[in-house]
């Protein structure tokens, strides 16, 4: 996992790692625990389903925040800046409120 731009104010000072409630600074110690509060949230929110659950953009934002919000202030909310992670581009931050319109009409 790596995250960019390093230069950016989500990440800590001359690294690439985002900055977390927990104060984590090893790629190996953050990568095991996203992993671990994915797992969490799977559980969690499939256990939730239901058929009055409506997928739209709210529950997007609180599925982020469920899964992360253990570790980052920025869980649940719209990004105002670019990231990538490993060879992964996430949607430019400009465009998420378009694309997920677009999603779920």
């Amino acid at each position: 996992m790596k995250y960019y731009p390093p230069s950016n104010h989500i990440y800590y000072e001359n690294s690439d790692l985002p900055i977390n409630k927990l104060e984590i600074k090893e790629l190996e110690i953050l990568t095991e625990i996203e992993k671990e509060l994915l797992v969490r949230a799977y559980e969690k929110l499939h256990n939730e389903l239901n058929e009055n659950i409506e997928f739209d953009e709210k529950y997007l934002c609180k599925v982020h925040e469920t899964t992360f919000a253990p570790l980052y202030t920025w869980a649940g909310k719209y990004r105002t800046v670019n990231i990538s992670k490993d060879e992964s581009m996430f949607c430019p931050y400009i465009n998420l409120d378009s694309f997920l319109k677009e999603i779920f009409k």
